[in-house]
Parts: C-alpha cells; structure tokens; sequence
C-alpha cells in the first residue's frame, strides 16, 4: 500500500504541491521555500478538495475547519484555535461557572470603576432594595443595577431596573421630574 504524499506548510498538511499553489495563490518555489522553514506550529491540518479538517485539542476530533474559531489575536493569517467551538464553549461556560464572582468584577470595574466589593457595600447597606422604590433583590426580575451620574461617572447607588430607566428617560434631570410630579397631581386632582 502506498503511502500519501502530502505537504506541510504553515501547519497545513496540502495533499499534493499543485492543490497548495492552488490554494495558497502562489507559485512552487515559494511553497518550497516555507517547506523547508522550521518555525511552523503543528496544527494536524488535512486539505482536500479545497475541505479542511483540524483535530481538536481537547476531543481529538477531526474535524471541519469552520468548526473551529478563527483566532484574531494570533498574528498569522489563516490561524485558528486548537479546540473546537463545542469544546471551547464548554470550557468557558465552565470557567464562569466556577468564577461567577470574577465575570461580575470585571463588569463593574470596567463599566463603572467600582469592584464586587464595594457593590456589596452599597447592596447591604440599602438593604438589599432598590433605593427608590424599596422593592427588594429578591423580587425582581434581573436584579438591581448600578446607578451612576453620566456626567461624571459617580455611582450614586442600586435601582431596580424600571426606576433605573425611569431616571434615564428623565436624563437625570430634576426640574424634568418635579414637572412630572406637578403633572401628576394635578392630574389627580381633576
């Protein structure tokens, strides 16, 4: 039985030299050239037909090439990571599970400068409750959010998300909500 020929550049195992200058758009020497390199990454990539598979670093899968996530940081071209995307979500829905705490810093760090720690301060000391209507964490359907002054960032403290909205459509503006309240009761009033 005889063996396949096949070509390794880039990681990419191509079948024959021909079907790589077809893919890869470029002509033999240069084909031969990055052969003959040794700074590739071995990445078990099997080309046919213009159809590439990868195995998969986790489940030593072969699989097709776009069932793996393109890797953007990577700065090669064509370069995708070792898992597949079901062993890599798998992964990650893992990591978060185990560090829920961690997902939830990072997001109040990065979107207003505080950190889990001084939420909780804030949290225990309203209670648990939103600080306008008093409805309690439990109650509500997504939690409480964090309130803060869009002009300077400030957080000024926990809302449900309805009076949290409420203030947003009002723009944070006083006289806009004491107009509202004049209009209210004299709505009421008729």
């Amino acid at each position: 039985m005889a063996s396949v020929k096949h070509v390794e550049i880039d990681g990419i195992f191509y079948y024959s030299i021909k079907k790589a200058t077809e893919i890869l758009n470029c002509d033999k020497r240069l084909i031969k050239q990055r052969c003959n390199s040794s700074d590739f990454q071995n990445y078990k990539f099997i080309v046919y037909d213009n159809t590439i598979e990868k195995v998969c670093s986790k489940c030593l899968n072969l699989k097709l090439i776009n069932e793996f996530h393109f890797d953007r940081k990577s700065g090669r071209k064509n370069q995708h990571h070792g898992a597949c995307k079901l062993c890599r979500r798998k992964y990650i829905n893992n990591y978060w599970k185990d560090n829920s705490g961690l997902k939830k810093n990072k997001k109040l760090k990065m979107r207003y400068g505080i950190s889990l720690d001084k939420y909780n301060i804030i949290f225990n000391k309203q209670n648990g409750c939103c600080a306008i209507c008093k409805k309690h964490n439990l109650d509500l359907e997504k939690g409480l959010c964090v309130d803060h002054d869009h002009t300077n960032g400030e957080v000024r403290g926990l809302l449900c998300s309805l009076c949290n909205w409420g203030l947003g459509m009002f723009k944070d503006d006083v006289s806009y909500l004491k107009e509202a309240i004049d209009y209210l009761k004299d709505s009421n009033n008729e």
